[in-house]
C-alpha cells in the first residue's frame, strides 16, 4: 500500500502466483471487513493476472461469499466494485443471472448497481448488455431519482459528450432500434429515454467516476469536429421520427428545436419533419418553439 502502483501491482501478482490457493482463501476468510476491502482493491488492479481472475471467479461463484448479488451488504458491494475491473464480463454475466427473470426490486440500491453497470459498459462490446440492464433498473426506479440514478446513467450513455462509453454513435443508434422493437415494455421505455438523450446539446455533466482499476479510461467517445456534430444531430432527429410515435416525436423535437436550430445542418431536416407532421395535424408545440427561436 505504500509503494507506487507500478511496483506494487507486479509484486502483488507475483505473490498471488506463489501462494497456494487454499492458503490464500483461508487468509481472506479470516480477515476483518476493512482488510478484506483493502485486498480486493489491490486485486482490482491485476486484470492481467490469470490468478486474480480465478480469485474473482471463486468469490462470486455459488460457494463464494459474493455468490448472491441480491443480498450484498455495503461491504460486499464495495468489494465487488473493487474487483469488477479484473473480469468485467463475468461480473456483468453474474448481474444478469442474479436479477433477470427474478426481479430488479432492490429499493434504495438502484444507483450503485447502475454506476457499476455503466462502468462495465465503457467498452463497446459490453455496451448493449449494459443498456439492457440499465433500462430494467430505470423502469422500476422512482421518478424523482436524478443524480446517480439508473435513469441518469442510462441517459448519459447516449449523450454526445461525457457519455462514459466508447460505443460509437452508429452502435448506440442500432441499440435503440433493437430496444424500441422489443415486446418488453421496460426495454421500449429505455429506448425512448435514450432517444431523448441523443438530442441533448448543452450542459453536459457526469457524476460517475471514470477510473476502473488499472484499465485505461477516459470520458468516452466524443465528436472530433463540426462534421461529426452535424452527423450526430441529423441522425438523431431521423431516429426520433423512426422509433417514436408521432405525438411523442412531435413533443420531443419541439422541445429540442430551439437548441437544435443553432446547428445550421439541422435546419433543413427540421423543416422537412415539420412539413410531414403538419399534414396530419397542426403543430402547436412546434409553433411555440419557432416563436422562441425567432425571439
Amino acid at each position: 500500500s505504500i509503494l507506487p502502483q507500478a511496483i506494487a501491482n507486479p509484486l502483488a501478482a507475483q505473490a498471488l502466483e506463489r501462494i497456494p490457493i487454499a492458503r490464500f482463501d483461508q487468509f481472506c476468510s479470516e480477515l476483518p471487513a476493512r482488510m478484506l476491502k483493502s485486498v480486493s482493491r489491490r486485486l482490482g488492479f491485476l486484470h492481467d493476472s490469470s490468478v486474480a481472475r480465478a480469485v474473482v471467479e471463486r468469490w462470486i461463484g455459488p460457494n463464494g461469499f459474493l455468490g448472491n448479488f441480491r443480498i450484498l451488504d455495503n461491504n460486499g458491494y464495495q468489494i465487488l466494485n473493487n474487483i469488477a475491473p479484473v473480469w468485467p464480463g463475468l461480473i456483468l454475466e453474474k448481474i444478469e443471472s442474479d436479477f433477470v427473470g427474478v426481479g430488479f426490486e432492490v429499493e434504495g440500491y438502484y444507483d450503485r448497481w447502475a454506476r457499476l453497470i455503466k462502468a462495465i459498459g465503457y467498452d463497446a462490446d459490453a455496451f448493449e448488455r449494459a443498456v439492457v440492464l440499465l433500462s430494467r433498473f430505470a423502469y422500476l426506479e422512482r421518478e424523482n431519482s436524478n443524480v446517480n440514478s439508473a435513469r441518469s446513467c442510462l441517459s448519459g450513455f447516449f449523450h454526445m459528450y461525457l457519455s462514459g462509453t466508447q460505443a460509437p454513435p452508429s452502435q448506440r443508434r442500432e441499440v435503440i432500434r433493437r430496444l424500441s422493437a422489443s415486446s418488453d415494455v421496460e426495454l421500449r421505455e429505455g429506448a425512448l429515454l435514450a432517444v431523448r438523450s441523443l438530442l441533448k446539446s448543452d450542459s453536459f455533466m457526469s457524476f460517475e467516476r471514470h477510473d476502473f482499476g488499472a484499465r485505461s479510461r477516459d470520458w468516452g467517445w466524443y465528436p472530433k469536429g463540426d462534421g461529426e456534430i452535424a452527423e450526430w444531430f441529423k441522425e438523431s432527429i431521423s431516429l426520433a421520427v423512426e422509433v417514436m410515435s408521432e405525438p411523442e416525436a412531435r413533443r420531443v423535437l419541439s422541445g429540442s428545436m430551439r437548441r437544435l436550430w443553432h446547428y445550421p445542418s439541422c435546419r433543413i431536416l427540421l423543416q422537412e419533419v415539420a412539413s410531414m407532421f403538419i399534414l396530419n395535424a397542426p403543430g402547436t408545440e412546434a409553433w411555440i418553439s419557432c416563436g422562441s427561436v425567432l425571439r
